[in-house]
C-alpha cells in the first residue's frame, strides 16, 4: 500500500476516535427526528441535571424553580437494563 493512503487512513481513524470521545464526554447527542417526540400535558420534571453517576433519574439534580420550560424542551431517557 502507498504510504500516502496509509497516512490518510490513520488520520480518518483518529478523527473517528476523537468524535467518539467527544460524544462520550458530552453524554448525549441532540438529534432531529429522534425516537422521542414532543409530548402534551403536564411536565413531570423540569430543570433536571444529570452527571452520569446516578443510578436512577430521581437521583439527578432537579431545579423546581426553573421557569420558561415548555414541551419544546422535552427529552427522553433510555436506561440500561439490569441497573
Amino acid at each position: 500500500m502507498n504510504l500516502r493512503i496509509i497516512i490518510i487512513i490513520i488520520i480518518i481513524i483518529i478523527i473517528i476516535i476523537i468524535i467518539i470521545i467527544i460524544i462520550i464526554i458530552i453524554g448525549a447527542v441532540n438529534v432531529s427526528n429522534s425516537f422521542f417526540r414532543r409530548s402534551i400535558g403536564a411536565i413531570g420534571m423540569r430543570g433536571v441535571a444529570c452527571f452520569g453517576n446516578e443510578t436512577a433519574i430521581s437521583d439527578c439534580y432537579v431545579d423546581s424553580s426553573s421557569s420558561g420550560c415548555g414541551h419544546q424542551n422535552d427529552v427522553g431517557v433510555i436506561c440500561p437494563s439490569g441497573g
